[in-house]
């Protein structure tokens, strides 16, 4: 059995601001969270939409008995994600 924790962006409880000054640096860490998340999102859905893309033309060739063009569809994912070069996870744990 797999367990895991996904934190999310911290919450400010805005009763708690005693000050214009607190109350205008959380929202600024709100916004930074908001616009980060947002990036994520981006990246998340452009690896979907490929992964898809691949789905689809795994499945077009083997349901059109292309042998040929399914090697090529796996091999060159595979030759993707091989050499795909990042520093940072792909989601926020």
């Amino acid at each position: 059995m797999t367990v895991e924790f996904m934190a999310g962006p911290p919450l400010a409880n805005p009763a708690a601001f005693d000050s214009v000054d607190e109350l205008r640096n959380a929202l600024h860490g709100a916004n930074k969270d908001l616009v980060n998340l947002f990036f994520e999102h981006c990246a998340l859905r452009s690896s979907f939409a490929d992964l898809s893309q691949l789905l689809s033309d795994i499945m077009s060739a083997q349901l059109g008995n292309d042998d040929d063009a399914l090697r090529r569809h796996i091999a060159a994912a595979v030759e993707r994600t091989r050499f795909a070069l990042t520093d940072k996870p792909a989601t926020r744990h």
